[in-house]
């Protein structure tokens, strides 16, 4: 016998079931999704770290390249001798010419 008052309809039955099946996909749903969206984070930070090693290796080789430069304006014998400004015109001419990018003033 069952207790008075607790009745379920066919109708209410097949609607549990409805629900307890789609649970686990809704929930497979949800945690594909979070899934996806970390991993694209994930490629995101790591492209993002690549450009950032790239640009810092262009910086750094510019960098080498004036400081290779002005090392060798800076050896230039006439710079011993205090001869500063004729000798060192046409070689940093020269110099300058080398380097794109560099203006004389």
């Amino acid at each position: 016998m069952r207790p008075p008052g607790f009745t379920l309809s066919l109708r209410r039955l097949l609607i549990l079931l409805s629900a307890i099946g789609l649970l686990p996909l809704a929930l497979l749903g949800f945690w594909s999704v979070h899934t996806t969206s970390q991993y694209q984070q994930r490629e995101q930070d790591r492209a993002l770290l690549d450009l950032a090693r790239a640009l810092s290796s262009a910086v750094d080789a510019e960098l080498d390249g004036s400081i290779a430069t002005l090392a060798s304006l800076a050896r230039a014998p006439a710079i011993g001798a205090g001869d500063i400004h004729l000798s060192t015109t046409s070689r940093a001419t020269r110099s300058r010419r080398s380097r794109n990018g560099w203006r004389s003033s």
